[in-house]
């Protein structure tokens, strides 16, 4: 539907956040400080776009279909008004579309923010088609797929998408597989390099499919998926048989005597199931922990503090409505 649209300067006062947001602010990413010194230096660029709405409680006010980041700035940077574009007669319902197709094409959006604003709106309108979705999105079908499928995680999986620490390639290879799986392998996806990742899961959904047709599923979800098994690339091997390095290493450090321990070494280090690879793989996966929870326990607070700033936003609104 096209909407009447018009250019007015709106008090700021008279500017509301929208319903729903589709990303808390978080002001101390690099994003929101380029774009807050941007705007300090040479004013707004692109105006933001917002709505009219009048009810029973106020009249005249504007709710915001895209541009929260820079409202924001620019209140926090002490404007009185700013430059906006009004589109007229948009729906509650239209509003969630816009805003997504309005930032389906940044980055700063995550994945996993759309997945769970889009279920939420075929929970509304179970009937619609992907096909449907996709045209209203202005997004292929394969993206739209790829979307709805970090649903599919575990729910560490999912914190982890949420905090930008588990690769988009790795969490849609790992939500193809069941639940139980994807807790084993999540460290893994954490540490590993996407390419090695999206293969491990390859072999591991062959074996699944296959154990399916077989009917032999409960005994394949038995098995221990813990260290999986992934080769070295074909320049590390050719290295190591040019210099033996770490072969020497492996054979003094565990007195390997006998040719057959020896070779059962080497194979174990061919597919990363070695001593000091797995010492290496804990080591990141510390190092990868303690990442993600100081990063959990920051976004947290930033939440805290988003909520309390909108709680009082709404206060100092009510006070205007009444005075």
């Amino acid at each position: 539907m096209t909407h009447q649209r018009s250019y007015k300067l709106i008090p700021i006062q008279l500017i509301n956040f929208p319903p729903a947001l589709l990303r808390l602010i978080n002001r101390r990413t690099l994003e929101y400080i380029e774009l807050r010194d941007s705007i300090k230096s040479v004013g707004l660029l692109n105006s933001i776009c917002v709505r009219p709405i009048s009810n029973q409680y106020r009249s005249n006010y504007y709710d915001i279909i895209d541009g929260v980041h820079r409202y924001v700035i620019c209140k926090d940077l002490g404007w009185t008004e700013m430059p906006c574009i009004v589109l007229e007669g948009v729906t509650n319902e239209e509003l969630p579309w816009l805003q997504m197709q309005a930032n389906a094409h940044r980055r700063t959006t995550s994945p996993a923010e759309y997945a769970a604003l889009i279920r939420k709106l075929l929970i509304e309108k179970p009937d619609m088609s992907i096909d449907e979705l996709c045209a209203r999105l202005n997004k292929k079908p394969t993206w739209v797929k790829q979307v709805l499928s970090l649903l599919q995680l575990c729910d560490e999986a999912k914190k982890a998408v949420a905090l930008e620490q588990l690769p988009l390639l790795s969490a849609y290879a790992l939500a193809k597989l069941p639940k139980k799986i994807q807790e084993c392998l999540l460290p893994w996806a954490l540490v590993m390099a996407s390419s090695k990742f999206v293969e491990v899961c390859g072999s591991i959904i062959r074996g699944y499919r296959e154990a399916k047709s077989r009917a032999n599923l409960e005994a394949f979800l038995t098995e221990s998926f813990d260290t999986p098994k992934f080769l070295r690339s074909f320049k590390q091997i050719c290295l190591e048989h040019s210099v033996g390095t770490v072969g020497a290493v492996l054979i003094q450090q565990y007195a390997l005597e006998r040719p057959i321990d020896a070779w059962r070494m080497a194979l174990a280090w061919v597919l990363h199931i070695d001593p000091i690879s797995t010492k290496i793989f804990k080591t990141k996966l510390e190092r990868k922990q303690r990442a993600l929870n100081e990063l959990a326990m920051t976004k947290k607070m930033d939440k805290k503090r988003e909520i309390q700033a909108m709680k009082m936003k709404i206060e100092g609104d009510s006070r205007e409505i009444l005075t």
